[in-house]
């Protein structure tokens, strides 16, 4: 453990989200399914998205891994749910990281993780022009 680690608690909201998640589970018949894994700190997530139009109609996800990346996977699902691909999109890092108070910067991209892979997997599906249901798995 490094001496940033050491000591460190994660924040009340963090604890709560991990213990209550939002958006939490598997949607049926999604649109678009992201299967990732963070090849950092062993998280695996994924995330169904049902779309209508432009717009994130539903989402949902399942995850094993760290307190931390459940709690940023709630938050994002929450942020970006019933909002436009191209909101998603240009959603900031920060605006996750305001929501839980911060965390430490080794921990960040654990944070960060679901939204990283739902800009991904949302990039790759407008680039490809898929048709539904479309399924990506990634590795970050």
């Amino acid at each position: 453990m490094n001496e940033e680690m050491e000591g460190y608690i994660p924040s009340e909201i963090i604890l709560d989200l991990y213990e209550n998640p939002i958006n939490y589970g598997i949607l049926p018949k999604p649109d678009i399914k992201l299967i990732a894994d963070n090849l950092g700190c062993g998280d695996h997530i994924i995330i169904h998205i049902k779309l209508s139009k432009n717009t994130i109609k539903n989402i949902k996800y399942t995850f094993e891994g760290s307190v931390i990346s459940k709690a940023g996977a709630s938050i994002a699902t929450d942020l970006i749910l019933n909002k436009s691909i191209d909101f998603t999109l240009s959603l900031k890092d920060k605006e996750i990281l305001e929501k839980v108070g911060g965390v430490i910067e080794t921990r960040q991209k654990c944070l960060l993780f679901a939204l990283n892979v739902i800009k991904k997997g949302l990039v790759s599906y407008l680039e490809t022009k898929s048709k539904k249901p479309f399924t990506l798995k990634l590795k970050i």
